[in-house]
């Protein structure tokens, strides 16, 4: 919950940048090139899935039962 904060908006982004939305976006690239995912902006679907991911987590992480928010969340992601 602290990271951005303790580490500063832009060396976060740089994290997140290198060890997740580079991965995301390539991983949908080649869901788009295989037909699974329609053509998409992939890079922009990256932002909005770790945008969620990020707000999941929190919501978990400051729940006051986080086992039943997890669920929860859980089961809205693969409603999806």
């Amino acid at each position: 919950m602290d990271g951005p904060r303790v580490l500063g908006a832009e060396t976060w982004e740089d994290l997140v940048d290198r060890f997740g939305r580079t991965l995301l976006e390539d991983w949908l690239a080649r869901a788009v090139q295989a037909g699974d995912v329609d053509p998409i902006p992939t890079g922009a679907l990256a932002r909005l899935v770790i945008a969620m991911l990020t707000d999941a987590s929190l919501a978990i992480a400051r729940s006051a039962d986080p086992a039943l928010t997890r669920a929860d969340m859980g089961a809205c992601s693969t409603a999806c």
